[in-house]
């Protein structure tokens, strides 16, 4: 067999120094090698976050692709945008959704599925056509359509200041000695005025310091409350034993109202994440505080229409706090999912934090803590306001239940990523 001499490599590596007779210039050494370099993908490390702004909406977002043919151009750079539901199918070509303006990083996905975990993968492509390969995803869980409240104070409950035939409900019980409850219970005649809203909400005490039967998102509490103290003063009470029909019909309109948070008018906007209010900069925040906790700091999401007359947001907002080791393995299934080894044994726990703070002002923070013993932390907030707390749920819950339960929560979402 042939075999080269030391002599002979060294003559034909001399050979591919020499410029190619080609116009007696070098020319065609620089196109062999742009040639090469023609063939390489731009730099690109993947998706950046996914982020869902409503139930149908999520901003995809990434940092710029660099090109490493000639000089790092980024402004004619484009990008695919692939989604799915599953980390897998978001690796198929058959996932892609959509293709940017060249230096656009960003992508708007409008047909999201409401309460839905989605997967995004994002691939760069140069002026030549070469595209990257990145397996990096990003998750968004979009949550349910909001269903807000239907049933008016004004209208329902007291009397339409524009509608002159309506009635208060408790004018519409009457007595044996001709008597209506708004006889005794009227605004300035009683310390239990029941033709107001704020009336009814103050009941026996004061504005400031409420004592009324309504107990809002309760309407069996609230009814048993209303019992109570209508038993209590049997001697006033006793000419509307003959209205226990008419009475007992209250439960079902209080009911409806009270179920949906005793408002003075129907809440119709979800909870939300005043991100880019300039009070609440530096406010949404994750640390390590152990090697197996993490604590949590973060801002009032705001939800004005499910606040009470006094402003006091006890037991009106929720918050839950979903982990995982990355964006893509955040678990959206179970809240605060705490993961630490025991002994030998790895043990799971849910745990859900609720609060129940006072909103004082926007410096006004809320802080939980939760164990994690991993090095990184992708870590989501979303609050929930009251009105799908009655919700019953099966054990385990089913996915409709958790839906409903779920169903006012918080329209747009923020990751937090810290690492060790």
């Amino acid at each position: 067999m042939f075999r080269k001499s030391h002599t002979t490599q060294i003559l034909l590596a001399a050979l591919v120094l020499v410029p190619i007779a080609c116009g007696g210039s070098g020319s065609g050494r620089t196109a062999r090698l742009g040639a090469g370099a023609a063939g390489l993908p731009p730099f690109f490390t993947g998706v950046g976050s996914a982020e869902a702004i409503s139930p149908t909406e999520v901003v995809v977002s990434w940092s710029d692709a660099i090109d490493q043919v000639g000089e790092p151009n980024t402004q004619s750079m484009i990008y695919r945008v692939y989604r799915a539901f599953d980390p897998a199918s978001v690796l198929l070509e058959s996932a892609l959704i959509g293709t940017t303006d060249p230096g656009i990083t960003s992508f708007v996905d409008i047909d999201a599925i409401p309460f839905t975990t989605h997967y995004y993968r994002v691939e760069a492509i140069n002026t030549l056509g070469n595209q990257t390969t990145s397996l990096t995803s990003a998750t968004a869980r979009t949550p349910s359509l909001f269903e807000g409240g239907s049933i008016e104070f004004y209208g329902d409950i007291d009397a339409d200041p524009g509608d002159p035939l309506s009635q208060n409900i408790f004018e519409t019980i009457v007595g044996s000695n001709g008597l209506n409850c708004l006889s005794c219970h009227t605004d300035g005649g009683s310390a239990y005025p029941l033709d107001t809203y704020e009336g009814i909400m103050a009941g026996v005490g004061t504005f400031s310091e409420p004592d009324s039967f309504v107990i809002p998102f309760d309407p069996e509490g609230s009814w048993l409350e209303f019992v109570a103290r209508f038993s209590a003063n049997p001697i006033d009470h006793l000419p509307f034993v003959s209205a226990a029909a008419e009475i007992a019909a209250l439960e079902a309109i209080l009911g409806a109202w009270i179920n949906e948070g005793a408002l003075e008018f129907p809440d119709d906007q979800p909870p939300v994440f005043e991100f880019d209010d300039i009070d609440n900069a530096g406010k949404y925040y994750a640390e390590f505080t152990g090697f197996d906790k993490v604590t949590v700091t973060w801002f009032h999401a705001s939800d004005p229409e499910s606040l009470p007359p006094t402003g006091d947001t006890t037991n009106q907002l929720e918050y839950y706090i979903y982990v995982g080791t990355s964006s893509n393995t955040i678990d959206w299934e179970n809240p605060a999912r705490t993961v630490c080894p025991d002994d030998l044994n790895w043990e799971t726990a849910d745990e859900v934090v609720t609060m129940s703070p006072m909103k004082t002002g926007p410096d006004s923070l809320v802080s939980a803590e939760f164990g994690w013993c991993e090095d990184t932390a992708a870590i989501v907030i979303r609050a929930i306001d009251a009105a799908g707390r009655n919700e019953v749920l099966s054990d385990p819950p089913t996915p409709e239940e958790t839906k409903r339960r779920l169903r006012n929560m918080s329209v747009n979402e923020r990751e937090i990523f810290i690492q060790r």
